[in-house]
């Protein structure tokens, strides 16, 4: 047994904690991105110009320096702003089991994010992408933490400060133990000491997306985890995840991941 448990330890530690999916850079970007984005996740940057940016059923104009998060689920439409007719556009794309942390912290910015004028974050995409083309092991890694760094600064950005109160922290692992259960808001609020309203938002606030939005994701993210290394049919997947109708459960996991269940168990 010993034997088994480190050949798979060594074995999670060959696993890459991160796949980046690509990167890239234009500086005089001037043509319209029209996708719904299915399995992964991205970071774009606009360091220049304007941008008319449309998220499902939401649009904004942004000029200069901004950021936001590209996911699976709503339709995603980005372009010059009229204005300006370009923008100097980086991004990097990646999917893998250290996103599930970063989605759990609220590192990732769901919402546009403005960038302060002095930012250096088209130079900090521009170290990533070298030490992705370097294609070895350390540099990925080195990558991953570089990544890492910018999603923390703008989350600092966000909020405040990099503090996550105690009871944040405890509210996570609560959820993240009873992914296959409707949470009592109820008596989490009365828990915590606080309104049903007032614990929404604080979450929203420091996490990063509403409560019932993490738990979306947790729930599909072991969904994905199941489907790709158990033989389990898909509706014993959503009964263990505390969906009593199968079909609603494949609506949801098209929602994020862009296809059905049984299309993403073939594709693995």
């Amino acid at each position: 047994m010993d034997l088994l448990l480190n050949l798979l330890y060594y074995m999670g530690m060959l696993l890459p904690p991160l796949e980046f999916i690509g990167t890239g850079a234009a500086p005089n970007h001037r043509s319209a991105i029209d996708k719904v984005f299915s399995g992964y996740y991205g970071i774009q940057f606009a360091d220049a110009g304007g941008v008319e940016l449309t998220i499902g059923d939401r649009s904004y104009t942004l000029e200069e320096k901004w950021c936001w998060c590209t996911y699976p689920g709503p339709h995603f439409m980005y372009r010059p702003s009229k204005q300006h007719g370009y923008w100097s556009h980086y991004f990097v794309t990646f999917r893998g089991p250290r996103l599930n942390d970063w989605i759990s912290d609220g590192l990732l910015p769901f919402a546009p994010q403005q960038l302060p004028s002095s930012t250096d974050f088209a130079t900090r995409i521009e170290t990533i992408r070298m030490l992705i083309d370097s294609a070895n092991r350390l540099s990925v890694l080195s990558a991953v933490n570089e990544l890492e760094k910018m999603l923390i600064d703008l989350a600092v950005a966000r909020t405040g400060s990099a503090y996550r109160p105690d009871w944040l922290q405890l509210l996570v692992r609560q959820l993240n133990d009873s992914v296959d259960q409707q949470p009592d808001y109820q008596g989490l609020a009365v828990e915590y000491g606080m309104s049903v309203s007032t614990l929404r938002r604080q979450f929203k606030r420091f996490a990063g997306m509403p409560i019932h939005t993490y738990l979306l994701r947790r729930r599909i993210s072991a969904a994905c985890d199941m489907l790709t290394h158990t033989d389990l049919p898909v509706n014993v997947i959503a009964n263990r995840l505390g969906y009593s109708d199968t079909y609603f459960f494949s609506r949801q996991f098209n929602h994020i991941m862009g296809c059905s269940p049984s299309r993403f168990r073939k594709s693995k």
